[in-house]
């Protein structure tokens, strides 16, 4: 990115040095971008968990974006030296024509799976109780989270052109001309072409006056680990789709998932949206009774966990207005696409245009 006459300690500040922010901030070092990432902690907040890495998707959108985001998680364990994906394959399970549609999807971007018979699926994991139709992904797997964020640290500590402050709470930001920001902490101003506002929930406090984001909340996460009833039991990533009926029979609010965790055994959670811990407790019992029905292999009793932090949105965004680009609500399933979302965020903050938008799926 080319000067100016105004003073640049930057071409590109990062606000957030959480996997978001460090993301972009290894894509544009890639493309010999000068960054400036700015956080308010002293240290990096510790990430831990495993979720499931599940390439079927039923929208053609975030399947190519598993995709490339397969392709950019062997690329950043490959350069850092760090696993982060284990391959465990993936199945959608259930009596339900959303799984015709992931099948269609699955072919249409070029990376079809297959029906599995429920013997063959009964032989490789014996753990679950089927429902009566599964569609088998080969690329599915286990995402380590902390391992995650240590290879995209240990990534920026190397990147040259990339500087890193920590202890920096950023209070302000504002536009300088028509190609500038001035981007104000408590201790100083800084001044660059961009920003790119990836602070979890105090991303739309700053991104205010440039762009309107979507509703943000501090939430944790909702997996529940459940420990195997025998050693050596293995397990896929998986989603059972669960019908109305089902739901109702069971008492389960919605369908649900699990991942395969290092230590054996599986984190399940239901697929619910919603930040409000007030039904937790009746959730976790619910869980527990699926367990018991449809997970023979786990142990219904589940394991004390403190669960981790998120940033919950309903629909993650990223978009940019003028100088200002803000990326908030990658975590928990989003998490999964951070490489692709963290490319195509850099690429949103060096584009000439000066008031491109994007948005996530």
């Amino acid at each position: 990115m080319g000067g100016g006459e105004v003073r640049r300690d930057a071409d590109v500040i990062v606000v957030g040095a959480g996997c978001t922010g460090l993301s972009v901030a290894w894509h544009l070092a890639a493309r010999g971008v000068e960054v400036l990432v700015l956080d308010r902690q002293p240290e990096p907040e510790a990430e831990q968990g495993t979720i499931g890495f599940l390439v079927a998707d039923g929208d053609l959108a975030p399947h190519r974006g598993a995709l490339r985001s397969l392709r950019l998680w062997r690329e950043l364990e490959a350069t850092a030296g760090i696993e982060v994906l284990t391959r465990t394959g993936g199945i959608v399970h259930g009596d339900s024509a959303e799984l015709d549609l992931l099948a269609w999807v699955a072919d249409a971007a070029g990376s079809p799976g297959r029906w599995l018979p429920p013997e063959e699926a009964v032989e490789r994991w014996p753990g679950i109780r089927y429902g009566s139709r599964i569609f088998f992904h080969p690329l599915g797997g286990r995402l380590d989270t902390a391992a995650a964020a240590a290879a995209l640290q240990r990534l920026s500590r190397r990147a040259d052109g990339v500087v890193l402050r920590a202890g920096e709470q950023v209070t302000a930001i504002s536009a300088r001309g028509e190609d500038g920001v001035e981007v104000r902490s408590e201790s100083r101003g800084y001044c660059a072409r961009r920003v790119v506002v990836a602070a979890g929930v105090a991303s739309a406090r700053l991104a205010d006056g440039f762009l309107s984001l979507p509703p943000l909340f501090s939430a944790r996460e909702e997996s529940v680990f459940f420990a195997p009833v025998r050693e050596g039991l293995p397990w896929p990533v998986v989603r059972h789709v669960l019908g109305e009926t089902e739901c109702a029979i069971g008492g389960f609010p919605a369908a649900v998932r699990g991942a395969p965790a290092a230590r054996g055994g599986v984190a399940a959670r239901f697929e619910t949206a919603d930040p409000d811990d007030a039904g937790r407790s009746a959730r976790d019992r619910a869980l527990c009774r699926y367990v018991r029905d449809h997970l023979p292999g786990l142990d219904a009793a589940p394991e004390p966990s403190a669960g981790r932090g998120y940033t919950f949105a309903r629909k993650p965004v990223f978009a940019r207005s003028g100088p200002v680009v803000a990326a908030a609500g990658f975590s928990g399933d989003q998490f999964a696409l951070l490489p692709a979302v963290g490319r195509a965020v850099a690429e949103l903050s060096i584009t000439s245009d000066p008031h491109p938008t994007g948005l996530a799926s």
